[in-house]
């Protein structure tokens, strides 16, 4: 926006308002809104002034139209991931068990290939689409957590547990 006056004597001053502000929003001859959004809309006008006294402008009306791009093209990100939207753009972040491809797009992560170890040397993985499963092979356990790794089975209730103290039994004779 630019304010520009005949005054004589010349302007000595420009100073920008929000008619809804009390305070300046710039000084100036020219006033840019940087970093706009829907709150920048509203009606604008300068003030000029020289020693003689002050005149203020008509008053500029400024709309602006902000696009919420996720909402507008619930697509866009397209399959399997989640769109977030920023100031006068968007990006797009692939849900948990998918990864970006070459081309963008949000693919699943084969745990089984990519990472050999997720069920552990008792388990057998399975992929799905965005998880895994690991089945147990006989002897050894998850218990019932079908995404950690397996583990020995130990049926032995005497057997210390990490942390816990073994019970001492004594016998009598």
């Amino acid at each position: 926006m630019t304010c520009s006056s005949d005054a004589n004597p010349p302007v000595d001053k420009y100073t920008w308002y929000k008619k809804t502000v009390s305070s300046p929003k710039a000084s100036g001859q020219s006033y840019s809104i940087t970093n706009i959004t829907s709150e920048d809309s509203g009606e604008y006008y300068c003030e000029a002034q020289n020693k003689y006294g002050r005149l203020n402008s008509s008053t500029l009306s400024v709309d602006v139209q902000y696009v919420d791009e996720c909402t507008a093209h619930s697509q866009i990100c397209g399959e399997n991931s989640t769109c977030l939207n920023t100031n006068g753009s968007y990006s797009c972040h692939c849900l948990p068990g998918f990864k970006s491809n070459r081309i963008g797009l949000c693919v699943d992560i084969n745990e089984c290939v990519e990472e050999k170890r997720y069920c552990g040397n008792e388990g057998l993985c399975h992929n799905l689409i965005g998880s895994y499963w690991c089945q147990c092979s006989p002897g050894s356990t998850n218990y019932g957590h079908k995404g950690t790794k397996c583990v020995e089975l130990s049926c032995d209730p005497q057997e210390a547990q990490p942390g816990k103290v073994k019970p001492l039994f004594l016998q009598y004779i």
